[in-house]
């Protein structure tokens, strides 16, 4: 886990969504700022009806002033819209709790729950389902949860129907047969409705079955941790600063590190990330530092943290001659940290400027 490269974790849990963002194309006139936070992060966003692309935490930078109308959604729960009215040259924070959209059950007593003739672990654990009819059965001390598919009477009605019509076509293509002998079309229309009648309940059936087979593929149980287990998260992101602050390190890195691993969508995953590039800067691992400084910077785009790991990294990224990218990561500091100051940071952004000889 230590050597793991941050951006390729982040790309593969949130889909890989690009840096601070401009919506507008006036970048003259004083523009606004949006971080939207959700809990738990993940959350995918549409502004003023247009998917971007990329999830919660996300910094949107550059935006036009006025209203605008932001919709995050996330499966499992229910999707969030709120329509803002951004100020010219103010940066907000939208902190967003999303709510389930399914139903959540837990089995303390078993250490198996069965669906679909799959076993699950269900110790410690809760599952969401999606709203609807299910059927909650014991079967010699198992419990299995299954869909009840809505069109399940009708399937099973075909599965009379069509050996009965099949049965009525067949008798009447015989009696057919027998009386109009010799006739160049000896089938009576009642037989060949018969037939139209079976044929078509034939296919009634397969797109009754396919139907079902992609509802139950839709319809699963979601495993989670028990809501006292989601407490870890908060306990380990506590204990590593306690650690980190009485100096040490491993103890500190062994916390973030599992907290990043089991709790992706945790709130405190953006800031267990950023302590985790503090400690391995501190170690000495620039390279390992710097990809989970620019993890925070340029993905986790949580407020706290954003301001200290654009920062950060440009320091690392202009000490290692990279001045491209520290620059472009000075000039997306959205200065919400107090730590920083504009002129402080237009100095850098001069010095490098200059360094590279590029006209202002």
């Amino acid at each position: 886990m230590k050597r793991l490269l941050a951006p390729l974790v982040a790309a593969f849990l949130w889909g890989g969504q690009l840096p601070a963002q401009s919506l507008t194309g006036n970048s003259v006139s004083p523009t606004s700022g949006v971080f939207l936070e959700s809990n738990p992060l993940g959350a995918s966003i549409q502004w003023d009806g247009h998917a971007l692309g990329r999830a919660t935490p996300s910094y949107l930078s550059l935006l036009k002033p006025g209203r605008h109308t932001v919709v995050l959604t996330k499966k499992g729960y229910q999707s969030w819209s709120r329509t803002l009215d951004l100020e010219p040259g103010k940066i907000v924070v939208i902190p967003v709790n999303l709510d389930p959209s399914t139903v959540t059950l837990a089995f303390p007593e078993n250490d198996q729950l069965w669906q679909s003739g799959q076993s699950m672990p269900s110790e410690g654990k809760e599952f969401s389902i999606p709203s609807g009819p299910w059927e909650l059965k014991t079967v010699n001390g198992k419990v299995h949860i299954d869909p009840i598919f809505p069109d399940q009477g009708l399937l099973e009605a075909t599965a009379w129907s069509i050996p009965v019509l099949s049965t009525l076509s067949i008798l009447a293509t015989l009696g057919d047969a027998t009386v109009n002998r010799g006739q160049a079309f000896p089938f009576s229309p009642a037989t060949v409705t018969s037939w139209g009648l079976t044929l078509g309940d034939i296919a009634w059936a397969f797109s009754l079955k396919a139907s079902k087979i992609r509802f139950l593929h839709a319809s699963h149980a979601i495993p989670a941790p028990l809501p006292q287990a989601r407490h870890v998260a908060s306990t380990l992101f506590r204990e590593g600063k306690d650690f980190l602050l009485a100096g040490k390190l491993e103890a500190a890195a062994a916390n973030f590190t599992r907290l990043t691993h089991d709790y992706p969508d945790s709130q405190q995953t953006p800031g267990a990330w950023f302590f985790l590039a503090r400690i391995h800067a501190i170690q000495g691992e620039r390279t390992l530092a710097l990809s989970e400084f620019r993890l925070v910077a340029d993905v986790l785009q949580q407020s706290t943290y954003y301001d200290k790991a654009c920062k950060a990294a440009a320091d690392l990224e202009q000490a290692s001659g990279d001045d491209i990218q520290a620059l472009y990561h000075l000039q997306h500091m959205a200065f919400l940290d107090p730590l920083f100051s504009r002129p402080e940071i237009e100095h850098q952004i001069l010095v490098l400027e200059d360094k590279m000889r590029v006209p202002r």
